[in-house]
């Protein structure tokens, strides 16, 4: 019994590997273990194709999550880690601005 439900974590473990909605929905439902208080001031936007896009509420909080990006990115990193996906960058973007 034990055999059949390791092969459905692999297989779990797997899919989740390949689908970014479910990679960016498991960002945004950690966000706060993540990112901890910037989290009060910013939320996800989008992942795809390696990038994180994060809304920022106000300038400020922009500047210190820009400042602490590396850290902020190794956080991220080190959370999904678990689930065997890498962030490459993250990109901020104020709210009210557009891309």
């Amino acid at each position: 019994m034990k055999l059949s439900i390791h092969k459905l974590f692999d297989i779990v473990q797997e899919e989740f590997q390949k689908n970014v909605p479910m990679q960016e929905a498991f960002i945004r439902v950690h966000w706060e273990n993540i990112v901890g208080k910037y989290s009060r001031y910013s939320e996800v936007l989008w992942f795809r194709e390696g990038k994180l896009c994060i809304k920022v509420y106000n300038s400020m909080a922009l500047q210190h999550m820009y400042m602490n990006k590396n850290k902020i990115l190794n956080q991220i990193n080190e959370y999904m880690k678990i689930k065997k996906v890498e962030i490459e960058d993250v990109k901020y973007i104020l709210e009210g601005k557009h891309e």
